[in-house]
Protein backbone atom coordinates (compact mmCIF):
# COMPACT_ATOMS: atom_id res chain seq x y z
CA UNK A 1 0.00 0.00 0.00
CA UNK A 2 1.18 3.46 -1.09
CA UNK A 3 0.25 6.06 1.69
CA UNK A 4 1.68 8.82 -0.60
CA UNK A 5 -0.77 7.83 -3.34
CA UNK A 6 -3.40 7.70 -1.10
CA UNK A 7 -2.58 11.33 0.54
CA UNK A 8 -2.39 12.83 -3.02
CA UNK A 9 -5.63 11.46 -4.00
CA UNK A 10 -7.22 12.73 -0.50
CA UNK A 11 -5.41 15.70 -0.56
CA UNK A 12 -6.47 16.94 -4.26
CA UNK A 13 -10.25 16.56 -3.45
CA UNK A 14 -9.95 17.66 -0.25
CA UNK A 15 -11.17 15.02 1.85
CA UNK A 16 -11.14 15.27 5.89
CA UNK A 17 -10.45 12.22 8.18
CA UNK A 18 -13.51 12.70 9.57
CA UNK A 19 -15.43 12.80 6.63
CA UNK A 20 -14.23 9.94 4.75
CA UNK A 21 -14.47 7.89 7.96
CA UNK A 22 -18.48 9.05 8.47
CA UNK A 23 -18.89 8.02 4.05
CA UNK A 24 -16.92 4.41 5.19
CA UNK A 25 -18.45 3.42 8.35
CA UNK A 26 -15.47 3.48 10.64
CA UNK A 27 -13.65 5.67 13.02
CA UNK A 28 -11.59 8.28 12.25
CA UNK A 29 -8.33 7.15 13.51
CA UNK A 30 -8.55 3.84 11.03
CA UNK A 31 -8.20 6.81 8.30
CA UNK A 32 -5.43 8.53 10.28
CA UNK A 33 -3.78 5.02 10.61
CA UNK A 34 -3.84 4.10 7.06
CA UNK A 35 -2.57 8.05 5.88
CA UNK A 36 0.21 7.34 8.60
CA UNK A 37 1.13 3.80 7.25
CA UNK A 38 1.05 2.69 10.83
CA UNK A 39 -1.79 -0.11 9.73
CA UNK A 40 -1.38 -1.45 6.31
CA UNK A 41 -4.27 -3.53 4.44
CA UNK A 42 -4.24 -5.93 0.81
CA UNK A 43 -5.77 -5.00 -2.33
CA UNK A 44 -8.88 -7.25 -1.93
CA UNK A 45 -9.27 -6.19 1.80
CA UNK A 46 -13.45 -5.02 2.48
CA UNK A 47 -11.08 -1.51 3.87
CA UNK A 48 -9.28 -0.78 1.23
CA UNK A 49 -12.54 -1.49 -1.05
CA UNK A 50 -14.60 1.07 1.21
CA UNK A 51 -11.59 3.62 1.19
CA UNK A 52 -11.72 3.68 -2.26
CA UNK A 53 -15.67 4.06 -2.72
CA UNK A 54 -16.03 6.28 0.11
CA UNK A 55 -12.95 8.43 -1.84
CA UNK A 56 -15.64 8.38 -5.23
CA UNK A 57 -18.39 9.69 -3.53
CA UNK A 58 -17.22 12.38 -1.82
CA UNK A 59 -16.16 13.90 -5.03
CA UNK A 60 -19.06 13.46 -6.57
CA UNK A 61 -20.73 14.98 -3.89
CA UNK A 62 -18.48 18.32 -4.06
CA UNK A 63 -18.10 18.20 -7.35
CA UNK A 64 -14.27 17.57 -6.93
CA UNK A 65 -14.57 14.47 -9.70
CA UNK A 66 -12.55 16.46 -12.62
CA UNK A 67 -9.34 16.69 -9.89
CA UNK A 68 -9.54 13.11 -9.25
CA UNK A 69 -9.93 11.74 -12.50
CA UNK A 70 -6.65 13.86 -13.81
CA UNK A 71 -4.84 12.52 -10.52
CA UNK A 72 -5.74 8.92 -11.67
CA UNK A 73 -5.23 9.63 -15.28
CA UNK A 74 -8.59 8.13 -16.58
CA UNK A 75 -11.21 9.95 -19.17
CA UNK A 76 -13.39 12.73 -17.61
CA UNK A 77 -16.50 10.25 -18.45
CA UNK A 78 -15.15 7.18 -16.46
CA UNK A 79 -17.39 5.31 -14.75
CA UNK A 80 -17.89 4.68 -10.93
CA UNK A 81 -16.52 1.09 -11.24
CA UNK A 82 -13.76 2.13 -13.78
CA UNK A 83 -13.32 5.48 -10.94
CA UNK A 84 -13.24 3.25 -7.99
CA UNK A 85 -10.49 0.41 -9.53
CA UNK A 86 -8.41 3.68 -11.03
CA UNK A 87 -8.30 4.07 -7.43
CA UNK A 88 -7.59 1.25 -5.98
CA UNK A 89 -4.54 0.40 -9.10
CA UNK A 90 -3.01 4.07 -7.69
CA UNK A 91 -3.10 3.03 -4.38
CA UNK A 92 -2.06 -0.79 -4.15
CA UNK A 93 -0.53 -1.11 -8.32
CA UNK A 94 2.76 -1.47 -8.71
CA UNK A 95 3.10 0.43 -11.69
CA UNK A 96 6.09 3.00 -12.57
CA UNK A 97 3.64 6.16 -12.00
CA UNK A 98 4.71 7.85 -9.42
CA UNK A 99 2.06 11.34 -8.52
CA UNK A 100 4.35 12.66 -6.01
CA UNK A 101 6.92 12.97 -8.86
CA UNK A 102 4.67 14.08 -11.55
CA UNK A 103 3.45 16.68 -9.37
CA UNK A 104 6.47 18.37 -8.75
CA UNK A 105 7.89 18.24 -12.82
CA UNK A 106 3.88 19.41 -13.27
CA UNK A 107 4.39 22.49 -10.61
CA UNK A 108 7.97 23.59 -11.77
CA UNK A 109 6.91 23.62 -15.59
CA UNK A 110 3.24 25.44 -14.00
CA UNK A 111 6.12 28.18 -12.41
CA UNK A 112 8.09 28.42 -15.80
CA UNK A 113 4.86 28.84 -17.58
CA UNK A 114 3.23 31.96 -15.58
CA UNK A 115 7.15 33.46 -15.55
CA UNK A 116 6.82 33.34 -19.22
CA UNK A 117 3.56 34.77 -19.51
CA UNK A 118 4.59 37.84 -16.99
CA UNK A 119 7.69 38.21 -19.13
CA UNK A 120 5.67 38.36 -22.45
CA UNK A 121 3.73 40.75 -21.26
CA UNK A 122 5.95 43.33 -19.81
CA UNK A 123 8.41 42.48 -23.02
CA UNK A 124 5.05 44.02 -25.33
CA UNK A 125 4.60 46.76 -22.79
CA UNK A 126 7.63 48.28 -23.49
CA UNK A 127 8.51 47.18 -26.88
CA UNK A 128 11.69 44.88 -25.94
CA UNK A 129 12.68 42.43 -28.52
CA UNK A 130 14.34 38.88 -27.57
CA UNK A 131 18.03 40.53 -29.25
CA UNK A 132 17.72 43.46 -27.51
CA UNK A 133 16.89 42.04 -24.11
CA UNK A 134 19.56 39.25 -24.39
CA UNK A 135 22.14 41.86 -25.06
CA UNK A 136 21.07 43.93 -21.98
CA UNK A 137 21.95 40.94 -19.58
CA UNK A 138 24.73 39.02 -21.69
CA UNK A 139 22.94 36.19 -22.32
CA UNK A 140 21.42 34.06 -26.06
CA UNK A 141 18.54 35.80 -27.85
CA UNK A 142 16.84 31.80 -27.73
CA UNK A 143 17.34 31.69 -24.04
CA UNK A 144 15.04 34.29 -24.02
CA UNK A 145 12.88 33.04 -26.26
CA UNK A 146 12.30 29.82 -24.09
CA UNK A 147 11.74 32.19 -20.92
CA UNK A 148 8.97 34.04 -22.87
CA UNK A 149 7.29 30.47 -24.09
CA UNK A 150 7.57 28.99 -20.62
CA UNK A 151 9.71 26.39 -21.58
CA UNK A 152 12.62 27.83 -18.67
CA UNK A 153 12.61 30.52 -16.37
CA UNK A 154 16.13 31.73 -14.92
CA UNK A 155 14.31 31.63 -11.48
CA UNK A 156 16.86 29.23 -10.09
CA UNK A 157 20.07 31.74 -11.00
CA UNK A 158 19.89 34.95 -8.71
CA UNK A 159 22.82 36.62 -10.45
CA UNK A 160 20.76 36.24 -13.95
CA UNK A 161 17.64 36.90 -12.41
CA UNK A 162 18.69 40.12 -10.79
CA UNK A 163 19.84 41.22 -14.58
CA UNK A 164 17.06 40.94 -15.75
CA UNK A 165 14.51 42.55 -13.50
CA UNK A 166 16.77 45.52 -13.19
CA UNK A 167 16.72 45.88 -17.09
CA UNK A 168 12.98 45.73 -17.20
CA UNK A 169 12.45 47.52 -14.57
CA UNK A 170 14.62 50.39 -15.83
CA UNK A 171 13.47 50.43 -19.42
CA UNK A 172 9.50 50.83 -17.87
CA UNK A 173 10.74 54.16 -15.66
CA UNK A 174 12.93 55.52 -19.17
CA UNK A 175 9.56 55.26 -21.34
CA UNK A 176 7.09 56.28 -18.36
CA UNK A 177 5.07 53.13 -17.88
CA UNK A 178 4.89 52.86 -14.42
CA UNK A 179 1.18 53.82 -14.38
CA UNK A 180 0.73 50.59 -16.92
CA UNK A 181 2.72 48.43 -14.85
CA UNK A 182 0.66 49.14 -12.15
CA UNK A 183 -2.61 48.56 -13.77
CA UNK A 184 -1.14 45.28 -14.85
CA UNK A 185 0.36 44.49 -11.15
CA UNK A 186 -2.86 45.83 -9.87
CA UNK A 187 -1.57 48.41 -6.94
CA UNK A 188 -1.22 51.76 -6.85
CA UNK A 189 1.46 53.72 -9.01
CA UNK A 190 2.88 55.47 -5.52
CA UNK A 191 3.56 51.56 -4.25
CA UNK A 192 5.21 50.43 -6.86
CA UNK A 193 8.98 50.16 -7.05
CA UNK A 194 11.84 47.96 -8.29
CA UNK A 195 12.00 44.80 -5.54
CA UNK A 196 7.63 45.00 -5.57
CA UNK A 197 8.15 44.18 -9.22
CA UNK A 198 10.64 41.63 -8.60
CA UNK A 199 8.65 39.37 -5.90
CA UNK A 200 5.42 40.12 -8.72
CA UNK A 201 7.99 38.98 -11.57
CA UNK A 202 9.74 36.17 -9.49
CA UNK A 203 8.01 35.07 -6.44
CA UNK A 204 6.76 31.55 -7.07
CA UNK A 205 3.66 32.38 -4.60
CA UNK A 206 3.32 35.58 -6.46
CA UNK A 207 2.79 33.67 -9.64
CA UNK A 208 -1.13 32.44 -8.64
CA UNK A 209 0.20 29.10 -8.97
CA UNK A 210 -1.95 28.27 -5.88
CA UNK A 211 -4.79 30.69 -7.20
CA UNK A 212 -4.74 29.32 -10.20
CA UNK A 213 -5.27 25.83 -9.32
CA UNK A 214 -8.04 27.05 -7.27
CA UNK A 215 -9.71 28.69 -10.30
CA UNK A 216 -9.19 25.52 -12.06
CA UNK A 217 -11.12 23.62 -9.61
CA UNK A 218 -14.10 26.58 -9.27
CA UNK A 219 -14.65 25.95 -12.87
CA UNK A 220 -14.19 22.55 -13.46
CA UNK A 221 -17.10 22.38 -10.64
CA UNK A 222 -19.16 24.69 -13.39
CA UNK A 223 -18.17 22.41 -15.86
CA UNK A 224 -19.19 19.64 -14.18
CA UNK A 225 -22.28 20.73 -13.08
CA UNK A 226 -25.76 18.92 -13.80
CA UNK A 227 -29.26 18.65 -12.09
CA UNK A 228 -29.16 14.72 -13.34
CA UNK A 229 -25.77 14.51 -11.54
CA UNK A 230 -27.05 15.69 -7.87
CA UNK A 231 -27.53 12.78 -5.79
CA UNK A 232 -31.30 12.44 -4.42
CA UNK A 233 -31.87 14.00 -1.77
CA UNK A 234 -33.83 12.26 1.48
CA UNK A 235 -37.69 13.25 1.60
CA UNK A 236 -38.08 16.34 3.59
CA UNK A 237 -40.43 14.76 5.86
CA UNK A 238 -37.56 12.04 7.02
CA UNK A 239 -35.38 15.19 8.11
CA UNK A 240 -37.71 17.06 9.75
CA UNK A 241 -41.46 17.25 10.72
CA UNK A 242 -43.61 19.81 10.98
CA UNK A 243 -43.31 19.64 14.90
CA UNK A 244 -40.20 21.49 15.05
CA UNK A 245 -41.69 24.37 14.24
CA UNK A 246 -43.64 24.75 17.86
CA UNK A 247 -40.39 24.29 20.10
CA UNK A 248 -39.92 26.31 22.75
CA UNK A 249 -37.14 29.07 22.45
CA UNK A 250 -34.06 26.97 24.38
CA UNK A 251 -30.81 27.34 23.90
CA UNK A 252 -28.67 24.80 21.20
CA UNK A 253 -25.57 23.78 22.97
CA UNK A 254 -22.56 23.06 20.81
CA UNK A 255 -21.86 21.91 17.69
CA UNK A 256 -24.86 19.64 17.88
CA UNK A 257 -27.11 22.20 19.11
CA UNK A 258 -26.44 24.67 16.03
CA UNK A 259 -27.23 21.47 13.71
CA UNK A 260 -30.28 20.56 15.52
CA UNK A 261 -31.06 24.33 15.30
CA UNK A 262 -29.77 25.13 11.79
CA UNK A 263 -33.08 21.89 10.74
CA UNK A 264 -35.50 23.39 12.77
CA UNK A 265 -34.79 26.78 11.26
CA UNK A 266 -34.81 25.77 7.51
CA UNK A 267 -37.05 23.28 8.00
CA UNK A 268 -39.75 26.19 9.25
CA UNK A 269 -38.99 27.85 5.99
CA UNK A 270 -39.58 25.02 4.39
CA UNK A 271 -43.11 24.03 5.59
CA UNK A 272 -44.25 27.67 6.18
CA UNK A 273 -43.02 28.68 2.84
CA UNK A 274 -40.92 32.08 3.63
CA UNK A 275 -40.03 34.51 1.44
CA UNK A 276 -36.63 35.27 1.96
CA UNK A 277 -33.66 34.42 4.17
CA UNK A 278 -30.52 36.41 5.43
CA UNK A 279 -28.02 34.60 6.28
CA UNK A 280 -24.22 35.20 7.72
CA UNK A 281 -21.30 32.97 9.66
CA UNK A 282 -17.59 34.19 10.21
CA UNK A 283 -17.26 31.10 12.64
CA UNK A 284 -15.46 28.14 11.33
CA UNK A 285 -18.08 25.66 8.75
CA UNK A 286 -16.37 22.24 9.91
CA UNK A 287 -19.74 22.52 12.01
CA UNK A 288 -21.55 22.12 8.60
CA UNK A 289 -18.94 20.62 6.16
CA UNK A 290 -17.12 17.89 8.49
CA UNK A 291 -20.51 15.76 8.97
CA UNK A 292 -21.27 14.65 5.97
CA UNK A 293 -24.96 12.93 7.33
CA UNK A 294 -25.79 16.75 8.18
CA UNK A 295 -24.49 18.67 4.96
CA UNK A 296 -26.67 16.12 2.88
CA UNK A 297 -29.78 17.25 4.59
CA UNK A 298 -28.48 20.96 5.04
CA UNK A 299 -27.93 20.75 0.64
CA UNK A 300 -31.36 19.18 0.85
CA UNK A 301 -33.51 21.64 3.26
CA UNK A 302 -31.55 24.70 1.20
CA UNK A 303 -32.57 23.04 -2.25
CA UNK A 304 -36.27 22.45 -0.95
CA UNK A 305 -36.86 25.90 0.33
CA UNK A 306 -35.43 27.68 -3.12
CA UNK A 307 -37.67 25.56 -5.38
CA UNK A 308 -40.31 26.60 -2.68
CA UNK A 309 -39.60 30.43 -3.85
CA UNK A 310 -37.56 31.45 -0.50
CA UNK A 311 -34.75 33.84 -1.77
CA UNK A 312 -31.57 33.69 -0.12
CA UNK A 313 -28.90 36.45 0.56
CA UNK A 314 -26.04 35.47 2.42
CA UNK A 315 -22.72 37.39 3.05
CA UNK A 316 -20.15 35.21 2.70
CA UNK A 317 -16.85 35.08 5.07
CA UNK A 318 -13.95 34.95 2.65
CA UNK A 319 -11.02 37.01 4.75
CA UNK A 320 -9.06 33.94 4.38
CA UNK A 321 -7.15 32.55 0.84
CA UNK A 322 -8.83 31.70 -2.45
CA UNK A 323 -8.93 28.47 -2.52
CA UNK A 324 -11.17 28.44 1.08
CA UNK A 325 -13.52 31.46 -1.09
CA UNK A 326 -13.70 29.15 -4.02
CA UNK A 327 -14.44 26.28 -1.87
CA UNK A 328 -17.74 27.87 -0.49
CA UNK A 329 -18.64 28.96 -3.85
CA UNK A 330 -18.50 25.13 -4.89
CA UNK A 331 -20.76 24.15 -2.31
CA UNK A 332 -23.26 26.35 -3.28
CA UNK A 333 -23.09 26.03 -6.76
CA UNK A 334 -26.38 24.11 -7.11
CA UNK A 335 -28.32 26.84 -5.05
CA UNK A 336 -26.95 29.59 -6.81
CA UNK A 337 -28.08 28.03 -10.86
CA UNK A 338 -31.38 28.34 -9.38
CA UNK A 339 -31.24 32.30 -9.31
CA UNK A 340 -32.40 32.59 -6.00
CA UNK A 341 -29.24 33.37 -3.82
CA UNK A 342 -27.81 36.49 -3.69
CA UNK A 343 -24.55 36.25 -2.78
CA UNK A 344 -22.10 39.14 -1.08
CA UNK A 345 -18.49 39.68 0.96
CA UNK A 346 -17.53 42.19 3.28
CA UNK A 347 -14.68 44.87 2.08
CA UNK A 348 -14.62 45.19 5.99
CA UNK A 349 -12.02 42.87 7.88
CA UNK A 350 -13.42 41.06 10.59
CA UNK A 351 -11.56 40.10 14.01
CA UNK A 352 -9.75 37.24 15.19
CA UNK A 353 -11.16 37.13 18.78
CA UNK A 354 -14.64 36.46 18.23
CA UNK A 355 -16.85 35.26 15.27
CA UNK A 356 -20.81 35.64 14.76
CA UNK A 357 -23.33 34.13 13.62
CA UNK A 358 -26.49 35.27 11.97
CA UNK A 359 -29.30 33.03 10.49
CA UNK A 360 -32.32 35.12 9.90
CA UNK A 361 -36.08 34.92 8.21
CA UNK A 362 -37.73 38.35 8.85
CA UNK A 363 -40.15 38.65 10.98
CA UNK A 364 -40.33 34.84 11.90
CA UNK A 365 -37.22 33.61 13.38
CA UNK A 366 -33.84 33.71 13.55
CA UNK A 367 -30.43 31.83 14.97
CA UNK A 368 -27.46 34.01 16.77
CA UNK A 369 -24.32 33.07 18.32
CA UNK A 370 -21.33 34.92 19.48
CA UNK A 371 -18.23 33.64 21.08
CA UNK A 372 -14.65 33.39 21.60
CA UNK A 373 -12.78 31.68 18.78
CA UNK A 374 -12.19 28.29 19.37
CA UNK A 375 -15.01 27.64 21.54
CA UNK A 376 -18.07 27.51 19.23
CA UNK A 377 -18.18 23.72 19.40
CA UNK A 378 -19.43 24.19 22.92
CA UNK A 379 -20.85 27.39 23.05
CA UNK A 380 -24.65 28.72 22.72
CA UNK A 381 -26.89 29.27 19.88
CA UNK A 382 -30.17 30.89 20.62
CA UNK A 383 -33.97 30.95 18.28
CA UNK A 384 -35.19 33.74 18.48
CA UNK A 385 -39.00 34.34 17.87
CA UNK A 386 -39.64 37.40 19.69
CA UNK A 387 -40.50 40.92 17.47
CA UNK A 388 -37.85 42.60 19.25
CA UNK A 389 -35.18 40.05 19.20
CA UNK A 390 -35.95 39.71 15.11
CA UNK A 391 -36.06 43.73 14.20
CA UNK A 392 -32.38 43.62 16.52
CA UNK A 393 -30.85 41.24 13.97
CA UNK A 394 -32.28 41.99 11.47
CA UNK A 395 -31.05 45.61 11.16
CA UNK A 396 -27.45 43.91 12.53
CA UNK A 397 -27.49 42.01 9.00
CA UNK A 398 -28.53 44.99 7.45
CA UNK A 399 -25.27 47.03 8.69
CA UNK A 400 -23.26 44.36 7.49
CA UNK A 401 -24.94 44.79 4.35
CA UNK A 402 -23.96 48.32 4.02
CA UNK A 403 -20.24 47.16 4.05
CA UNK A 404 -21.05 44.38 1.93
CA UNK A 405 -20.46 43.71 -2.19
CA UNK A 406 -21.40 41.43 -4.67
CA UNK A 407 -19.78 37.90 -4.77
CA UNK A 408 -21.46 36.19 -7.31
CA UNK A 409 -24.06 36.86 -9.91
CA UNK A 410 -25.74 34.30 -11.74
CA UNK A 411 -28.23 35.56 -15.05
CA UNK A 412 -29.66 34.11 -17.51
CA UNK A 413 -28.51 34.29 -21.02
CA UNK A 414 -29.69 33.75 -24.12
CA UNK A 415 -27.55 31.64 -26.48
CA UNK A 416 -27.24 34.34 -29.32
CA UNK A 417 -24.67 35.77 -26.01
CA UNK A 418 -21.98 33.12 -25.58
CA UNK A 419 -18.78 34.15 -27.11
CA UNK A 420 -17.08 31.93 -30.04
CA UNK A 421 -13.66 31.31 -28.01
CA UNK A 422 -13.60 29.49 -24.78
CA UNK A 423 -11.29 32.23 -23.42
CA UNK A 424 -11.42 35.44 -24.01
CA UNK A 425 -9.54 38.27 -22.44
CA UNK A 426 -9.44 42.24 -22.61
CA UNK A 427 -6.79 44.39 -21.07
CA UNK A 428 -6.53 48.63 -20.87
CA UNK A 429 -3.95 49.45 -23.81
CA UNK A 430 -3.73 45.84 -24.97
CA UNK A 431 -5.22 44.23 -27.70
CA UNK A 432 -8.43 41.57 -26.70
CA UNK A 433 -6.68 37.98 -26.93
CA UNK A 434 -8.48 34.69 -27.11
CA UNK A 435 -7.98 31.24 -26.62
CA UNK A 436 -9.64 28.29 -28.68
CA UNK A 437 -9.15 25.48 -26.59
CA UNK A 438 -9.18 24.82 -23.12
CA UNK A 439 -9.88 21.57 -20.84
CA UNK A 440 -13.72 22.69 -20.34
CA UNK A 441 -16.29 22.06 -22.86
CA UNK A 442 -18.99 22.98 -21.19
CA UNK A 443 -17.84 26.62 -20.25
CA UNK A 444 -16.23 29.49 -22.11
CA UNK A 445 -14.66 33.13 -20.15
CA UNK A 446 -14.63 36.55 -21.01
CA UNK A 447 -12.52 38.34 -18.64
CA UNK A 448 -12.41 41.96 -18.87
CA UNK A 449 -10.91 45.26 -17.26
CA UNK A 450 -13.15 44.69 -13.95
CA UNK A 451 -15.37 41.79 -14.26
CA UNK A 452 -15.17 37.86 -15.02
CA UNK A 453 -18.19 36.02 -16.92
CA UNK A 454 -18.05 32.52 -16.78
CA UNK A 455 -21.04 31.22 -19.50
CA UNK A 456 -22.17 27.67 -18.69
CA UNK A 457 -23.22 27.06 -22.29
CA UNK A 458 -25.49 23.48 -21.34
CA UNK A 459 -28.46 23.61 -19.15
CA UNK A 460 -28.42 25.90 -16.81
CA UNK A 461 -27.92 28.50 -19.81
CA UNK A 462 -26.92 31.03 -16.70
CA UNK A 463 -23.44 33.44 -16.67
CA UNK A 464 -21.49 33.83 -13.60
CA UNK A 465 -20.59 36.78 -12.62
CA UNK A 466 -17.26 37.98 -10.72
CA UNK A 467 -16.03 41.08 -9.49
CA UNK A 468 -14.06 40.53 -6.51
CA UNK A 469 -10.13 41.78 -6.99
CA UNK A 470 -8.49 38.51 -5.29
CA UNK A 471 -10.80 36.25 -8.20
CA UNK A 472 -10.05 38.60 -11.02
CA UNK A 473 -6.52 38.52 -10.77
CA UNK A 474 -6.59 34.45 -10.28
CA UNK A 475 -8.91 33.97 -13.39
CA UNK A 476 -6.35 35.92 -15.37
CA UNK A 477 -3.54 34.68 -14.63
CA UNK A 478 -5.54 31.24 -15.30
CA UNK A 479 -6.41 32.55 -18.81
CA UNK A 480 -2.86 34.24 -19.33
CA UNK A 481 -1.34 30.46 -18.63
CA UNK A 482 -3.97 29.11 -21.36
CA UNK A 483 -3.08 31.74 -23.85
CA UNK A 484 0.95 30.48 -23.81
Amino acid sequence: MNTERLNTIIETIGVKNVQLANLAGFDAANVSRLRSGSRNVLRDSTTALRISESIYKYSVITHTTDALFNVLQIPEDSSSETAIDAILDTIFGTSDANISKKKETKDRKHENEVFGVKLDRIMILTDLQNVRLSQLIHVDASLISRYRAGVRSPLSNRQLTDKLVTALFQRIEKHGLIPELSDIMNIKDSELDEELFRKWLTNPELTSKEDISSTEKLLAAFNGFSYKKLPVPPPIEEIVSKDVIYQGALPYLGRAGLQEAVIRFLGSVFYEKKEELLLYSDQNMDWMVEDLSFRMKWAALMGSCVKNGTRVKIIHNIDRDLDEMNEAIISWIPLYMSGMIESYYCSSHIGNRFSHTIFCCPKNYCISGSHVVGTEDRGRYYYHTSEESLAFYEEEFNALMKTARPLVRILPISKDAIPECSITMSKKGLPQMTAKDSPFDKIKIAINPDIVRVYHISEPYVSIEFTHPMMHRAFTSYAERMMV
